[in-house]
């Protein structure tokens, strides 16, 4: 069994480093600008206090006139 998953575990290695190099995330180029975005508040939290559906768009409103990509912070719900 330990022989098993070892060969498995070298056979998932060596298939991982293969391929051509590195290739662009998007297409026209491998760097963008983006900002990373937490809706929470002053006085709201994460188990607490939550943004509503309102402020959230109110958010990702202002920061589409400025950023192309938004990475966000929890997304559950």
């Amino acid at each position: 069994m330990k022989r098993t998953l070892l060969i498995l575990a070298f056979a998932m290695l060596v298939a991982g480093c293969g391929g051509s190099g590195p290739r662009p995330f998007l297409s026209g180029g491998a760097y963008r600008h983006g900002v990373c975005y937490g809706p929470h508040r002053d006085g709201q939290r994460p188990g607490g206090a939550a943004p509503s559906a309102a402020q959230i768009a109110e958010d990702l409103h202002i920061i589409a006139r400025h950023w192309g990509l938004v990475r966000t912070y929890g997304a559950s719900g």
